[in-house]
């Protein structure tokens, strides 16, 4: 009887928690975003010295017509305090599918191998013809991609990086994260969260702090992605920081609210005016993640 009543309860907790997860976007949280804005995020002219290339998790409740731009997607998931402190310099909005191009939600929560292709393509595209240093600023399953892609990325693209920052981002993956809402996510991610609890996909997530500058950022009361599991783990980095915020509330059961947090922003302010990345030194990237 026992046992019956705990998988009963399981099932309830299942079905409401995917239910809420699904309806939360849609509820009247306050955003400072700006989505109504339609002036292309454009990357600068040759020369220009930085170029902010944005990098937003998934998603599940776009326009009717189930598709979206990268930069109107960019526009709403990073608000505008975080894109300020980037005043100046180039942007750049990741698309799932090919680069610039539409796409629709279910690319987002495509295999990680998949959205780490098209991630590559448009860093190659961006750097090519400039001289420009790149940072990645991801949220979310975003962050999972960059990390993914770092770990494998070539000399020349990683050279070019000066920072990775990500936001609320489950790049130590989810097989950490207790049952039954490590298998609640799992399922309204598809592939992508199948991915997450892969352990090549971790072990390639985390060999990615050896390879590239990271700064991390967690919400203390995030609920899709604990803190435990947004700080890549295994090897120890020649250069990284993880950022706890006291805890904040915003929608999506408080996984996006990190964003616009003044003490990760002020943090992330900081550790841009640093020197110049660890890499530029004497200390060697590690080699690509593989046998």
């Amino acid at each position: 009887m026992r046992i019956l009543l705990a998988l009963v309860l399981a099932g309830a907790a299942v079905a409401v928690g995917g239910a809420l997860f699904l309806v939360w976007p849609s509820l009247p949280w306050t955003d400072d975003g700006d989505p109504g804005q339609s002036a292309p995020l454009l990357a600068p002219a040759p020369g220009a010295s930085r170029v902010i290339l944005y990098v937003p998790g998934l998603e599940f409740n776009l326009a009717s017509d189930d598709r979206t731009t990268p930069d109107a997607r960019t526009r709403r998931v990073f608000p505008q305090a975080l894109r300020d402190l980037f005043a100046g310099t180039g942007e750049a909005a990741f698309s799932y599918s090919a680069p610039g191009e539409p796409f629709r939600d279910e690319q987002s929560r495509q295999a990680i191998g998949i959205s780490a292709e098209a991630l590559d393509a448009q860093v190659r595209a961006l750097v090519e013809g400039s001289s420009a240093e790149l940072v990645l600023v991801a949220h979310s399953f975003g962050g999972a991609v960059a990390a993914y892609w770092a770990a494998t990325a070539p000399e020349e693209l990683l050279a070019r990086v000066r920072l990775i920052v990500t936001f609320g981002s489950p790049i130590d993956g989810y097989s950490r994260v207790v049952e039954p809402f490590s298998a609640v996510l799992a399922w309204l991610a598809s592939d992508a969260g199948r991915d997450l609890a892969e352990p090549d996909v971790i072990d390639r997530m985390q060999h990615s702090v050896r390879r590239v500058d990271f700064v991390q950022y967690a919400n203390r009361l995030d609920l899709i992605v604990p803190p435990e599991i947004a700080q890549t783990g295994g090897p120890v980095s020649a250069w990284r920081s993880l950022t706890l915020t006291p805890g904040c509330r915003g929608r999506y059961f408080n996984h996006d609210c990190v964003l616009r947090q003044e003490e990760a922003l002020q943090h992330l302010m900081e550790t841009l005016g640093e020197a110049p990345p660890i890499w530029s030194g004497a200390l060697a990237r590690a080699m690509p993640f593989g046998p």
